[in-house]
């Protein structure tokens, strides 16, 4: 069971089987302010796992995996009902090519940025997304709170 203090935090899931690329992605997390718990998961199959364990406020994926790749990965989250609103940004490795940008955004994230990625354009593409999740559960609370039940 989390302790008051992590159970208060945000809660992100970084995936990618690069562990250089995991531990610079976990490494910027952790400077949001809102001082997220961060977990991880080094494929799409162990990131699904991960999702329906921890139900995270947002998801960071990479594209190109063994077992299950994150596009593969994001469709069945979107599928999910118990996931299908946590906000999903896909780090791409693509050439950059239009039809390849729009792909993560067909699938279902909320953004993606190209690698190799900045610290600074990743934090701003996760704390917007943060700062959505986190609002829109702000929201569903206080909806849930005015219900009275007889």
């Amino acid at each position: 069971m989390p302790s008051e203090e992590t159970a208060s935090r945000p809660v992100l899931l970084a995936v990618d089987d690069n562990p250089s690329v995991l531990s610079f992605v976990e490494g910027v997390l952790s400077t949001l302010s809102q001082k997220p718990e961060i977990i991880t998961a080094a494929n799409g199959e162990e990131a699904l796992r991960r999702a329906e364990e921890a139900s995270p406020d947002v998801i960071v994926m990479d594209g190109d995996m063994p077992v299950i790749d994150g596009l593969t990965a994001i469709r069945q989250l979107k599928a999910n009902a118990n996931a299908m609103d946590i906000p999903i940004v896909m780090l791409t490795a693509g050439t950059g090519e239009v039809d390849e940008l729009r792909q993560p955004l067909k699938a279902g994230a909320m953004d993606f940025v190209k690698k190799p990625v900045g610290p600074i354009q990743l934090l701003a593409r996760v704390d917007s997304a943060l700062r959505i999740s986190l609002a829109t559960r702000a929201r569903r609370t206080s909806k849930d709170v005015g219900v009275i039940t007889a």
